[in-house]
């Protein structure tokens, strides 16, 4: 009798084990889309106020140059900045050739099979 009782309760803890797994499991998938969704709406909204400094500043040296007497000059920091902008915009929305998106996915690939061989 003891014996049935004590498989009847290895079964319960079985079973509530692999309950708790599962939802463990779910809760875990939906932890690491919650970050990577987290992640890329850091990203956009990181672009998005560099695209607002720029514009807010570009905007600023233009209105000052056009007011003063001499030679034109705002157009050479919008230039430069303006490829700093557009290589943000490149990492951020860029298409998926863009050599950062494609060396950070096989630097994360790497780390995870490193840390499967160590037995992290």
């Amino acid at each position: 009798m003891i014996n049935d009782n004590d498989n009847h309760a290895k079964n319960n803890i079985s079973k509530v084990v692999a309950e708790f797994l599962i939802k463990y499991s779910i809760v875990m998938k939906d932890q690491s889309k919650i970050e990577r969704v987290t992640k890329r709406i850091e990203e956009e909204r990181s672009f998005y106020s560099h695209l607002l400094v720029y514009l807010a500043v570009n905007g600023f040296l233009m209105v000052s140059d056009l007011m003063s007497n001499g030679a034109s000059w705002w157009y050479y920091p919008a230039l430069g900045w303006g490829i700093g902008l557009l290589s943000h915009w490149m990492r951020v929305f860029g298409p998926s050739w863009f050599p950062q998106k494609q060396w950070e996915k096989k630097r994360f690939e790497q780390l995870m099979n490193e840390d499967a061989e160590s037995g992290l």
